[in-house]
């Protein structure tokens, strides 16, 4: 009994000696393990590396400049990813001009071709904004376009229904813009016998070459009108609608210049007496059905505003109180209403980023 418990002490002597070696990073007696023969046609091959793909829709690059400079081109930058050089890759490079719709077209990177920088004319001054679309992914820009000379070119041109609001107009815009008003009284576009105002907005966009045109028309009208048929429309049914839709839109296009000029064209509210009333309801219609053919163009709904329904009223809410908006005749805005048709306007504009924001 006394040997084995001498033997059973020995044998934790040494174990200790060893695991204290080992602490100390002495060397004690190894362990080696048995190898276990394997056959040898017995051969697993090694793992091959894994494959990192990236997804298409993460593939591209597009880059625009921030700012630019009215009536020249930039040019776009789409690229591949660093790492993806083979493939052929399709996108759609979306723009938006100031004041308009998206306008989209197709762009290919074939294989091989490592960058495309397609070229976009900057025709108008505003916010331009750029997409490219492929399968989920979607990368926007922006470019803020200058107008030349610094300062917006704003006309705003009508009959009498213009005055004090040009002003307000001015006021509203203040350093942003140059405003010039051109207000001609007693005229009206079914009335060319005092003044042709397709003429004169072909006159006006040449001669000012205005980066925005405001246009407050339409309380001297009524007229008959020739149409280009030879037949007579009498005021105001459908076929004089048409005529007066016919000739705003000729304008339109003459104060658009092609792509480099935007329109907003205020309707009008409804007046007091019955006999406006029947004249300025059919222009509303024509100058909506004109804008509606006509890219660029935006009509100010100031009949909605101020004359909810086409129901006369001298006073809307503004804010949190009542204010007179119209003169003692009942067709013109006083002060607080040209006022508020500006401010409405300018908000229009900024909307549509044609102030650059």
């Amino acid at each position: 009994m006394r040997a084995a418990r001498n033997l059973t002490l020995a044998v934790l002597v040494a174990v200790a000696a060893v695991v204290g070696a080992a602490a100390l990073g002495g060397e004690g007696p190894r362990l080696v393990a048995a190898q276990v023969p394997t056959e040898p046609d017995a051969t697993v091959p090694a793992p091959a590396p894994p494959v990192e793909e990236r997804p298409v829709h993460r593939r591209l690059w597009f880059a625009a400049p921030r700012r630019g400079v009215q009536g020249r081109k930039v040019d776009l930058a789409v690229r591949r990813r660093a790492r993806d050089r083979d493939g052929r890759y399709q996108a759609r490079l979306c723009v938006r001009p100031p004041a308009l719709g998206w306008n989209c077209r197709r762009v290919v990177l074939r294989d091989g071709v490592r960058r495309v920088a397609p070229r976009q004319l900057l025709a108008a001054p505003g916010r331009w904004l750029f997409q490219l679309r492929n399968g989920k992914q979607r990368i926007r820009r922006a470019t803020v376009v200058a107008p030349r000379g610094g300062r917006l070119k704003v006309l705003v041109t009508g009959d009498s229904m213009a005055q004090i609001y040009d002003h307000y107009m001015r006021e509203g815009l203040g350093g942003r813009a140059t405003v010039r008003s051109e207000a001609h009284i007693s005229t009206g576009i079914s009335k060319p016998s005092m003044l042709d105002w397709q003429a004169k907005a072909r006159a006006q966009a040449a001669g000012l070459r205005p980066d925005v045109t405001v246009v407050f028309i339409g309380a001297n009208d009524g007229f008959p009108m020739r149409t280009p048929s030879g037949a007579t429309a009498n005021c105001c049914d459908s076929a004089w609608v048409e005529e007066y839709a016919r000739r705003a839109a000729d304008m339109m296009r003459s104060y658009r210049r092609g792509r480099a000029g935007r329109v907003y064209w205020l309707t009008l509210p409804a007046p007091r007496s019955g006999s406006f009333r029947s004249v300025f309801g059919p222009v509303n219609a024509a100058i909506r059905k004109a804008a509606r053919r006509t890219r660029g163009v935006e009509v100010v709904p100031i009949d909605r505003i101020f004359t909810p329904g086409f129901v006369y009223r001298d006073a809307v809410k503004w804010g949190n109180r009542w204010v007179n908006v119209r003169q003692g005749d009942g067709v013109h805005l006083n002060n607080a209403g040209a006022e508020l048709a500006a401010q409405r306007t300018i908000g229009r504009m900024r909307a549509g980023r044609v102030l650059g924001r």
